[in-house]
């Protein structure tokens, strides 16, 4: 419904909320698209009949390797949260897409950003331009 309600939205399913096979396999089915944080995830993803196209590799922390891991996994969508990711993906997935994530709503009592993310130092339109 909330595709229908919103144009040109895809909607993830954070595949650590629950990855058992049995819903993979019918999300997969029914044309879900996947957040995946690891490369254990994005395998997971795919077995269960995701195509790449519909997987983002949603980490905002990541290996190098790992990029280029999910990169030969066909994955050419990924979160980043500050300047240095963008140029790890730009490294070890030329020509893949990018979406910033930011925490600047979600503040602890302290006024930080809860995750532990470059994002609390850098405004997402300055990565994304970056980008």
């Amino acid at each position: 419904m909330l595709r229908q309600g919103v144009a040109d939205t895809r909607v993830f399913y954070a595949v650590k909320a629950n990855p058992a096979p049995e819903v993979l396999t019918l999300l997969a089915k029914l044309g879900s698209c996947f957040d995946t944080a690891s490369i254990n995830e994005t395998e997971m993803a795919l077995a269960a009949g995701a195509t790449p196209d519909r997987i983002s590799f949603g980490n905002t922390i990541k290996k190098e390797r790992d990029i280029a891991r999910a990169f030969a996994l066909g994955v050419r969508l990924y979160a980043v949260d500050c300047k240095a990711e963008v140029e790890k993906v730009a490294r070890a997935a030329p020509g893949s897409k990018v979406f910033c994530r930011s925490c600047r709503t979600a503040r602890a009592r302290n006024g930080r950003c809860r995750a532990n993310s470059a994002a609390s130092r850098e405004w997402p339109v300055d990565v994304l331009e970056h980008a």
